[in-house]
């Protein structure tokens, strides 16, 4: 993918308010505007073993989850526990996410701002295996 898309290009703040039901308390819109401000405003890059592409690609369709879980959000309670409705859509486990290799979870730290060195040694699994022959032997040394 040789344009990278933002945040701004594919959700802009005011196009998902746009799809807000007018019926739900202003409570709700607060959480879900908080919800909206903790996402990335461009994709990663650069990270793990993770190519931009596959970042890229985990971004946009990220976002298009997100994008239905904020349409079908009614309560408070679905808003908060929104990281577990979204790590349940991708078919994870957000209780365990921490561990779990990066290469199986990198959809859902795709709009995350969080810092991914924080993740569990088992998000990284290569990162401290040798890469190649060169490696091991400068390790010997």
């Amino acid at each position: 993918m040789a344009n990278n898309k933002t945040l701004k290009e594919i959700w802009p703040r005011f196009g998902w308010s746009e799809h807000i039901n007018d019926e739900r308390p202003d409570e709700l819109l607060r959480v879900l505007d908080k919800v909206y401000e903790s996402i990335r405003e461009a994709p990663r890059s650069n990270e793990g073993d993770i190519t931009n592409d596959q970042w890229q690609s985990a971004y946009e369709n990220g976002l298009i989850v997100l994008k239905s879980l904020f349409r079908k959000t009614k309560s408070i309670e679905e808003a908060v526990d929104m990281n577990k409705r979204f790590a349940e859509r991708l078919l994870l486990n957000c209780n365990s996410i921490n561990q779990t290799p990066l290469s199986e979870s990198y959809h859902y730290w795709a709009l995350s701002k969080v810092d991914l060195t924080h993740l569990g040694s088992e998000a990284f699994p290569n990162l401290n295996k040798p890469q190649n022959l060169t490696e091991l032997e400068i390790e010997k040394q």
